[in-house]
C-alpha cells in the first residue's frame, strides 16, 4: 500500500490518509482509499468501517465522505467544514470501481478479485486490534452472505 498522512489540512481534527493499495501490481491495478482515524486519545481503541457505496456520479469519496459520514462538508466557494458530530474512523473506497478507478477487464470476477487484494491489504493499514472473528470485514463472513466467490475467498486464503 501507498498510503500519505494528510498533513496540511485546515482544521484537520485526526490523522487523515490517502493513497492507493496496488491489487494487481502485474497489471498496473490499484484502488485509492481516504482513511479517517478515530478522533480519540488513542485510535486503535476503535473499530474501523469500510464505507462503500456508488454508482455511475456516486462515489464513497465525492458522497459518503463529504456528504454523509466524513469529518467535512463542502460548503460555499468549495471551503471545507469540519462536522462536530461525524463518523470517523472508517475507509473511503469507491464501489464503481472499473467506472471510475480501473482499467482492464469488466467482468464480476476481475472486480471481486481486486475487492478481495483491496480488502486484504487495507487491513494491514488498519486496527491490529480487530477481531476476525466478529468483524463483518472477515472473509468467511463476505462469502457467507454472498458477497464474494468462492474463488476470491481461495484467493484470501492463499494470500495469508
Amino acid at each position: 500500500a501507498c498510503g500519505e498522512l494528510i498533513k496540511a489540512l485546515p482544521g484537520q481534527p485526526a490523522k487523515q490518509y490517502s493513497g492507493y493499495i496496488l491489487t494487481q501490481p502485474q497489471h498496473g491495478r490499484a484502488l485509492f482509499y481516504y482513511f479517517v482515524e478515530a478522533d480519540s486519545a488513542n485510535p486503535l481503541a476503535h473499530p474501523i468501517t469500510l464505507w462503500l457505496n456508488g454508482g455511475p456520479g456516486c462515489s464513497s469519496l465525492g458522497f459518503g465522505a463529504f456528504m454523509e459520514d466524513g469529518p467535512f462538508q463542502l460548503g460555499k466557494h468549495g471551503r471545507l467544514i469540519f462536522m462536530e458530530y461525524c463518523t470517523d474512523n472508517q475507509y473511503f473506497q469507491p464501489r464503481t470501481i472499473c467506472n471510475s478507478f480501473l482499467t482492464g477487464s469488466k467482468n464480476s470476477h476481475c472486480i471481486e478479485t481486486q475487492i478481495c487484494i483491496f480488502l486484504g491489504e487495507a487491513m494491514q493499514l488498519g486496527n491490529p486490534l480487530l477481531d476476525p472473528d466478529i468483524s463483518v470485514i472477515n472473509h468467511e463472513f463476505l462469502w457467507s452472505h454472498g458477497d464474494i466467490s468462492d474463488e476470491s475467498l481461495i484467493l484470501r486464503k492463499t494470500m495469508q
